[in-house]
């Protein structure tokens, strides 16, 4: 440097030749260079950064002009060796304002022009000191007036998850934001950097708050340019905390820089990148990493690759939107450009950070991608198992829990359904295959099964149909704001609900050997079916039966029939059946003439005498497939009753302070159930219906071939239209001591008369509950008790129970002859299965034999000791 001070300057002397560097003539400034097609900044010179905020272009410099300074007079002393000297012109005049727009082609500058524009100058530079130092002031009295949301405060929706009893299959999410918060150490660190790489390379060096970018972009504003801001990750994050997306205003700027310099002191970088990456929008619906991971890629967050995870770091500029990876931009393309060049951006910015390698850059290729799911469907609401969430939502509102609660607050539930009963049930009720049951069925016949745990109460197996957001024909809808109670899957019980009949009539002291009159047609004054009502009188299905009017309640129950078990009720009282079917297990009942079911469990049973008459002891009022196999878990439960339910576990997830912990909400640890029955009954009871199957020489008394004791009964309902003769409604209930189901198959659309079919699609008979209802039950309890590997149990040794005077409405019996089949010949298995049979209608029921029974394959249906209705 010089030893002389500098001359004061009296202008500047222009160097011919010396050009300013085109933009053109380096890559934009931070961008991706790539082959052509890659991803480039735009050449508008701005660069990215913070969440979709510019930085002025600077061309790149590669050295520095120096240009001396004309000075006027004698030359000056020589410079000192080895310091480079200004440039001098000898002699030269001084050049002046007016001279230099002379030399441009300009005239002279008007000094009153030159003057005003000093002065506006000064002006705009004022103000621009004044906005700075106010903004400056602002932010600093508004640090200690602003308070930092903390982040277990903020109000951060997540989903809630339903989950099979595995406690990892997941069978549904509750919520429309799909969010769950995980912990730091479950991000995997090619998240994290790309993260950090993709929207705030200094993440980890700043103080939280870009001031030279936010400096930067109030004087561009100043200037008339386009809005611009500068946000670090910290800052994004304060804004998302503090709900300040929907405010432009510099007093935002000024709040979201405070919060942001209040959380960079109160938290550690890593805590505040996992806040971060547990808030922001990914697209596709999924609000933090680990639900935009599963949305992606089908892993969780702690999975994630390198290539995975700059997919979803870039998804922060525009997310479901500009850059969905689905969403080509030409069809011959395998995805969406702009998402693969911003890919190639993100890449490039981890090699730039040291995050990966130039050569891990090089072997990247962009990841598939799942595809993004049409609106309004989820791969999980479209299996059967969905059904069960509106349970879930009932039982967790019981405890107080409401769903806009679950929407939001981010809660795992564990259910009670198995996932491999699960499996079976569905297999068994809806596969087509040649050799399961619904083989070469009409498409229009749907059955519904429910698989509940006699010791527990818990549902292990439902299937409604075929749509898990579709009509439900096993179970209830019940309103939540009004309580009331409906659905498609009540159904009439048929001679199922004899069971309870059966049951009631043992607690009040009637024998299985009392008489009873089974004779067809029969008139019951009481009840006002005689002839000439609109009912008329009480019929069997096929006639007499093999006692006529001599049948003890055992046969009665065997064979199924109508009249016995209407003089029951009439004896025992309509509402002791309702009772014993409440107390059982069977919560709601459905009326005749409406589509809203009746809580039976609600007010005194004398109360539902004007809804349920004696038709109640034949299954004339519907209930639904769930209720029914709560009823009968009861009875397998040796008269034990355990409530019913879904819910085996409830957890919500927590965030606190950065850590996320799992809160005990509720804990099924199982209960001891109330007694309703005792146990001596229930076994007289397994007794008669292990009996419906004995008639078969290869069943006999159960399943896997006569090795696996069961009890079960069978009911239909006849179709409306006296013109159409069959049943509308066709179903079994039974149990073995480890699983009660019960199975209903009708039609999903308006009733028709139910047809069975053979695997090749041809009729071979009117449907009953022994044949492809049956057939379902039997092939889902074999195959149940094969996969949880539950050995054979026999039921308790049933003692004689019962007082002998107390009587029936039949006589005595004289020897019964042998039943004789549709030909006149024996029948081996009994009249039940050879023209006897169950079920009713308000008339009684129609003569329905099974003359084509034996036609049906033993692939396509149980054999005929299971055709009893």
């Amino acid at each position: 440097m010089s030893d002389y001070p500098p001359e004061r300057p009296t202008g500047r002397a222009s160097v011919p030749g010396l050009t300013p560097a085109s933009p053109h003539d380096q890559p934009a400034h931070g961008g991706y260079d790539g082959p052509a097609g890659g991803y480039r900044e735009p050449e508008s010179g701005y660069r990215e950064h913070g969440s979709g905020y510019d930085e002025p272009y600077q061309a790149p410099v590669s050295g520095r002009a120096t240009v001396g300074r004309a000075s006027v007079g004698a030359p000056p002393p020589p410079p000192a060796p080895g310091v480079a000297g200004r440039a001098s012109v000898a002699g030269a005049a001084p050049v002046g304002l007016d001279e230099v727009a002379a030399v441009r082609g300009k005239g002279p500058v008007d000094p009153k022009k030159r003057k005003k524009r000093k002065r506006r100058n000064r002006i705009v530079a004022l103000i621009a000191v004044v906005l700075m130092l106010t903004g400056l002031a602002f932010i600093g009295g508004t640090y200690y007036f602003t308070s930092v949301p903390l982040p277990n405060e903020l109000p951060l929706n997540q989903i809630s998850k339903v989950y099979a009893s595995d406690g990892t299959t997941l069978i549904d999410t509750i919520g429309e934001e799909n969010r769950s918060i995980v912990a730091f150490d479950k991000i995997s660190k090619p998240m994290k950097q790309a993260m950090v790489a993709a929207e705030d390379r200094s993440f980890y060096q700043n103080s939280g708050v870009d001031f030279k970018g936010m400096v930067r972009a109030l004087w561009n504003n100043l200037m008339g340019g386009s809005q611009q801001g500068a946000s670090t990750i910290t800052q994004q994050y304060a804004r998302l905390a503090a709900d300040l997306n929907q405010d432009s205003s510099y007093m935002r700027k000024a709040k979201e820089a405070v919060i942001a310099m209040k959380l960079d002191k109160e938290y550690t970088k890593d805590e505040i990148l996992n806040f971060y990456l547990n808030t922001v929008d990914f697209g596709r619906t999924a609000s933090g990493v680990q639900a935009a991971a599963q949305a992606y890629f089908g892993v969780d967050a702690d999975k994630l690759t390198y290539e995975q995870a700059a997919v979803i770091a870039l998804m922060v500029k525009s997310p479901g939107g500009f850059f969905e990876p689905t969403e080509k931009l030409k069809p011959t393309d395998k995805w969406n450009q702009n998402t693969v060049d911003r890919w190639g951006y993100v890449m490039d910015s981890l090699v730039a950070t040291g995050a990966i390698t130039k050569e891990q850059r090089d072997a990247a290729k962009f990841p598939d991608v799942k595809p993004l799911p049409q609106k309004g469907e989820t791969e999980l609401g479209k299996r059967p198992v969905a059904q069960v969430v509106k349970y879930v939502i009932e039982e967790m509102a019981a405890r107080k829990i409401p769903y806009s609660e679950l929407e939001r607050g981010g809660y795992s539930i564990v259910t009670s359904i198995d996932p491999r009963l699960q499996a079976e049930a569905v297999n068994a009720a809806s596969k087509t295959d040649k050799g399961w049951p619904m083989a070469g069925q009409d498409p229009k016949v749907q059955p519904a099964l429910v698989a509940t745990d006699p010791k527990t109460g818990r549902v292990l197996a439902y299937y409604g149909g075929p749509d898990g957001v579709g009509s439900d024909f096993a179970g209830y809808k019940k309103d939540s704001k009004t309580g009331k109670i409906t659905g498609y899957g009540f159904h009439p019980p048929g001679s199922t609900a004899k069971v309870y009949v059966l049951a009631a009539a043992l607690e009040k002291g009637y024998s299985v050997s009392s008489v009873w009159d089974g004779s067809s047609p029969k008139e019951f004054p009481t009840s006002g079916r005689v002839k000439g009502s609109a009912a008329g009188p009480v019929t069997n299905s096929d006639g007499h039966g093999s006692c006529n009017d001599h049948c003890t309640l055992r046969q009665a129950t065997v064979e199924s029939l109508n009249t016995p078990f209407f003089a029951l009720t009439e004896a025992l009282q309509p509402e002791t059946v309702v009772g014993m079917m409440r107390k059982t297990g069977v919560q709601y009942m459905r009326p005749d003439g409406t589509f809203e079911a009746t809580d039976i469990t609600a007010g005194q049973l004398n109360s539902f005498g004007d809804k349920f008459n004696a038709q109640v002891g034949i299954g004339q009022y519907p209930i639904t497939v769930l209720q029914q196999s709560a009823g009968f878990a009861t009875f397998a439960n040796d008269g034990v009753a355990m409530k019913q339910h879904f819910i085996v576990k409830a957890t919500q997830r927590v965030n606190s302070g950065g850590s996320v912990t799992e809160k005990l909400v509720f804990d099924d640890k199982g209960n001891q159930g109330t007694r309703v029955m005792e146990a001596s009954l229930v076994h007289a009871l397994d007794d008669v219906l292990k009996d419906i199957h004995a008639y078969d020489p290869k069943w006999k008394a159960g399943l896997d071939g006569g090795k696996r004791m069961a009890a079960a009964k069978t009911g239909t309902w006849q179709f409306s239209d006296s013109n159409n003769v069959g049943n509308a409604h066709a179903s079994i209930a039974g149990y073995t001591p480890q699983l009660a189901t019960a199975v209903w198959v009708g039609s999903n659309d308006k009733e028709f008369a139910l047809k069975v079919k053979n695997s090749n699609g041809s009729v071979v008979g009117d449907m009953y509950g022994g044949n492809l209802p049956g057939s379902i039950w039997a092939t889902f309890m074999e195959n149940a008790h094969k996969v949880m590997d539950w050995k054979p149990v026999a039921f308790p040794k049933a003692t004689p129970v019962g007082n002998p005077e107390l009587l029936g409405n039949g006589k005595t019996a004289p020897p019964t002859p042998p039943a004789t089949g549709a030909s006149g010949s024996p029948c081996p298995w009994g009249p039940i299965f050879c023209g006897g049979g169950g079920g009713g209608t308000p008339g009684g029921g129609a003569p329905s034999p099974h003359a084509n029974d034996a036609a049906v394959p033993p692939t396509n249906t149980i054999p005929a000791g299971r055709r009893g209705r």
